[in-house]
């Protein structure tokens, strides 16, 4: 039994490594853990961001995603009319568990 729950986590584990890897610098890995931010997205705008807004996805081995984790709900979400920048998020736990949050920094 336990040796097939491994089986089964380590082949989710490659077949979702787009999700597992996604906005992920190069060579950055982490097979057990892994938790990144990047940026994603800097404007012109000269003024200091005091709004931050978050929207979030999770994926589940790769085969079940749920969430929005679009730049305009984050931007709503903050209240953020005028974005500034924005950074991605990346938390994935064994491939198995992967959330993806876009941050939105803007006033």
């Amino acid at each position: 039994m336990l040796r097939n729950l491994v089986a089964l986590a380590l082949v989710s584990t490659l077949l979702s490594g787009c999700v597992a890897m996604a906005n992920t610098p190069v060579g950055v890995t982490g097979f057990a853990y892994k938790h990144t931010i990047t940026p994603m997205l800097v404007t012109d705008s000269t003024e200091r961001p005091n709004k931050v807004g978050r929207s979030t996805m999770r994926s589940i081995f790769g085969w079940y995603a749920q969430g929005d984790a679009s730049i305009e709900t984050a931007a709503q979400n903050g209240g953020i009319a005028h974005i500034h920048h924005v950074d991605i998020e990346t938390t994935s736990v064994l491939g198995i568990i992967t959330d993806v949050t876009t941050i939105v920094y803007g006033n």
